[in-house]
């Protein structure tokens, strides 16, 4: 991101005009300048790239985790430096009456700051408040928490929720995603014969997509080594 994103002169521009920008690379930077141990588990950083906005004060403002196009990144520093979007602002709304969009939300801001507990806490909501998928909230709340339990080992959880929504909300966008989950969750747990009878079925399910070529790579590579396993 900071390559591409942060090079845009439409970009620069605005961090030049209200922000002081320090990236920190988590797999470059050394210790010369800081621990980044220290500094990732202090700020409560989950993963790279994490865009986190300080204030004067030394207080975090607020944060996000993933990439950004131009627009976005403007607009979204704007929108949390105006005090819109944040976690503050949404903890403010629910207090006015949760919905299904603001849970979604609150889960997406504790999940960047690395709470999975809290994080999962409003996915539950979510499932509640949405249970029909009416808001589209669901589908994608359902497999939020299949990733965090198969990031936790806590691999028949996470089959659990990714079969829900297979199985029940199989045009949605997001059950391609929740099938190749399946497969990838019985890797994991060393069932080689099952990760590629779920990759297969995939592939029939969504042919042409525009991930099954590399896909298609790994399932070869997974029976590749499975054959020779056998042997």
């Amino acid at each position: 991101m900071d390559t591409v994103v942060f090079k845009n002169p439409t970009v620069q521009k605005w961090t030049n005009e209200n922000v002081v920008f320090l990236p920190v690379n988590g797999e470059a930077d050394t210790t010369k300048r800081f621990s980044l141990t220290d500094f990732a588990k202090g700020w409560n950083i989950a993963g790279y790239p994490t865009f986190i906005l300080v204030g004067s004060d030394g207080v975090e403002i607020e944060r996000f985790a993933g990439t950004r196009d131009t627009t976005e990144i403007v607009t979204t520093l704007t929108d949390y430096i105006a005090g819109r979007n944040t976690l503050t602002d949404y903890l403010k709304r629910a207090e006015s009456g949760m919905s299904a969009e603001i849970a979604s939300r609150l889960a997406e801001k504790y999940s960047d700051r690395n709470n999975s507990e809290k994080a999962a806490e409003y996915l539950r909501q979510v499932i509640t408040l949405d249970s029909g998928n009416a808001g589209g909230f669901l589908v994608q709340a359902l497999f939020t928490l299949g990733m965090n339990a198969r990031g936790d080992k806590q691999y028949d959880t996470a089959l659990t929720y990714f079969s829900q929504i297979v199985e029940n909300y199989g045009k949605d966008p997001v059950a391609s995603d929740a099938w190749q989950a399946i497969g990838g969750t019985y890797r994991r747990m060393g069932d080689t014969a099952k990760a590629i009878e779920q990759f297969e079925k995939w592939f029939t399910m969504w042919p042409g997509a525009a991930d099954s070529a590399s896909l298609r790579e790994h399932v070869d590579g997974l029976k590749s080594s499975w054959s020779g396993t056998k042997k």
